[in-house]
């Protein structure tokens, strides 16, 4: 999977790099394989720096913080006239977890998504908002996003020539809560940039931010300088920023204000076990998230909301320590560098036929053709009687009828070979014995599954019923050549030796709550008033539909319209 390298001349304030990403197989997900982002230093004060001292060292009208999502804040502010702009990157890479990803946007209400959308409203938008999150969104603020999104993508295309569609299908990565009210299975899905000025080779709409961002006499970007924290004045205005270049802090004047999209907080083991309701192993993203952008808010007194959830991702494991342990112990896996031993199953492995998911009682857990964060959710039930949570460890288990799905997932070679974690039995009795699952559960269950699975039935999870399983895992298995035809293609008897299974564990694209914010993007204090001067985006912000991963490209499409919503409120533009 391609990537290019564009360097700047010497000379240019710490322009130093870009590397921007093909298009992964999924428009929704992250690509695995890939060098991890890691930040340029090794830590970052997050306290909250007042205004006594009143020298800078630079000036700007507009500071972006971050170059993922909110790299269109950047964008927006040039086109728009703000004045100066300055961009401050921690890492030395552009783009976040965002280049890592396939860029697709979930916006809905869109005119991309043609008659997919036609009869789609707001008020159903809003509806499933409220009961995929399980009332917790702030309506406001999805309404805000819903409102803006459709706008944000003509003002891309009009304003960049950039040519949007489906780079994976159309029907792909839909709405993940089905069924709840609100629910609409083709029309909210992501959409790409599939061609930029006529141009469709080698350029992602990231890679062309960096180029735009680079070019902009009126933009200084700065890689490998994070900030560390937020200048207020007397009143507890946002005016400034500290960063700091690896070798002495930059104190930043900014004049209308600070925009932070800093990421999640997933590779900060502290906040991880203070925040999420359910531990994680597999953190498929940018090491550089670590919760600077929450925590220079907390600082100056910002609320924080849905800080206990993240965008869910099952990991295959293929380390030899237990996950148990591993959880006690708060220990979790950076996944996106070469040779982890943890690898990520977004793209439906798990409800191909012939495989199912059982924890070390021998029960299955969730309905497997789920999306990656709702089947990623049942990690974390708790069992009242044994006062644990029996499904972790668990284990993805399949047969000989399967094998030929994995194409290289989860470490498989290009013949199909699996690595030494996988364990193979000839009976499903052996397989329990060799994994340490309950033996006499486990073939109980797998009897009553395959009884169903041969007559295309799934009467506990419903597996092969919704939506979907059907257009997502579905659509996959077309793509790797398995045959979707019959009622429900998704689903079949693990009855054929030999047999396999690997453990299965909670992880995930980033964590997904943050600074509390309004429909504008203002940072709200804990009394619920603007923080004047201070907006946030994307996994640093409390996001626009309360937590919850509504559907395939919300991380990349809310982040990327809020950022445009906010540069619009800071500059008075409401047309």
């Amino acid at each position: 999977m391609g990537y290019n390298d564009i360097r700047a001349e010497e000379g240019v304030s710490r322009r130093k790099f870009l590397m921007g990403g093909a298009l992964l197989a999924s428009s929704a997900v992250i690509g695995a394989g890939f060098a991890g982002c890691s930040p340029s230093t090794s830590d970052s004060s997050s306290s909250a720096a007042g205004s006594g001292d009143t020298s800078w060292d630079k000036e700007a009208d507009i500071v972006v913080v971050g170059t993922g999502t909110v790299a269109v804040a950047a964008m927006a502010a040039s086109h728009y006239g703000a004045g100066k702009i300055i961009v401050l990157e921690k890492t030395d890479l552009f783009g976040g977890t965002t280049i890592f990803s396939g860029q697709g946007m979930g916006i809905p209400l869109c005119h991309v998504h043609g008659d997919n959308a036609a009869n789609d409203t707001m008020e159903a938008v809003l509806e499933y908002y409220k009961n995929a999150s399980g009332g917790r969104a702030d309506l406001s603020v999805g309404e805000a996003f819903a409102t803006n999104g459709d706008r944000f993508v003509t003002w891309m295309e009009e304003t960049y020539g950039m040519t949007f569609g489906f780079t994976v299908g159309e029907g792909f990565f839909g709405d993940y809560y089905d069924p709840v009210e609100g629910y609409l299975g083709i029309g909210r899905n992501p959409i790409n940039v599939v061609s930029i000025e006529g141009e469709n080779e080698g350029t992602t709409a990231w890679t062309y931010f960096n180029k735009r961002i680079m070019a902009d006499e009126n933009t200084e970007l700065l890689l490998g300088t994070p900030a560390t924290s937020l200048v207020t004045d007397e009143n507890g205005a946002v005016i400034g920023v500290v960063a700091n270049d690896g070798s002495s802090d930059i104190r930043i004047k900014a004049n209308k204000a600070v925009i932070l999209g800093t990421g999640g907080f997933e590779h900060n083991a502290h906040m991880r076990q203070q925040y999420l309701s359910m531990p994680l192993i597999g953190l498929q993203s940018c090491e550089g998230n670590t919760g600077d952008g929450h925590k220079m808010g907390m600082k100056v007194g910002a609320d924080v909301a849905y800080m206990d959830r993240c965008w869910g991702l099952p990991h295959v494991y293929l380390g030899d320590k237990n996950p148990r342990e591993m959880v006690l112990n708060n220990e979790a896996i950076a996944t996106l560098g070469v040779g982890s031993d943890a690898v990520f199953d977004a793209a439906s492995y798990r409800g191909f036929p012939g495989s199912v998911v059982v924890n070390a009682k021998g029960r299955r857990i969730g309905n497997e053709c789920s999306s990656y964060d709702t089947f990623n959710r049942s990690f974390g039930v708790f069992d009242s009687g044994d006062n644990d949570q029996p499904n972790i460890e668990s284990y993805l288990v399949f047969d000989a009828t399967y094998v030929p799905s994995f194409g290289r997932f989860a470490g498989a070679g290009e013949d199909g070979t699996l690595p030494e974690a996988y364990v193979k039995a000839d009976s499903l009795e052996e397989l329990a014995d060799k994994l340490g699952i309950e033996k006499e559960t486990f073939v109980s269950e797998m009897a009553a599954f395959n009884e169903n699975a041969s007559q295309g039935v799934d009467p506990v999870f419903h597996r092969g019923e919704h939506e979907y399983d059907i257009n997502t895992t579905g659509g996959f298995m077309a793509k790797s050549g398995r045959d979707v035809s019959g009622d429900n293609p998704v689903l079949s008897p693990v009855s054929t030796p030999p047999f396999y299974g690997v453990k299965y564990v909670p992880g995930t694209f980033g964590t997904n709550g943050g600074l509390r914010i309004d429909a504008h993007s203002q940072v709200l204090s804990v009394d619920g008033e603007p923080i004047a001067g201070l907006y946030a985006v994307g996994n640093c912000s409390s996001g626009v539909a309360g937590g919850c991963y509504a559907h395939g490209g919300f991380t990349v499409g809310s982040g990327s319209v809020m950022s445009w919503v906010a540069v619009r409120h800071i500059l008075g533009i409401e047309d």
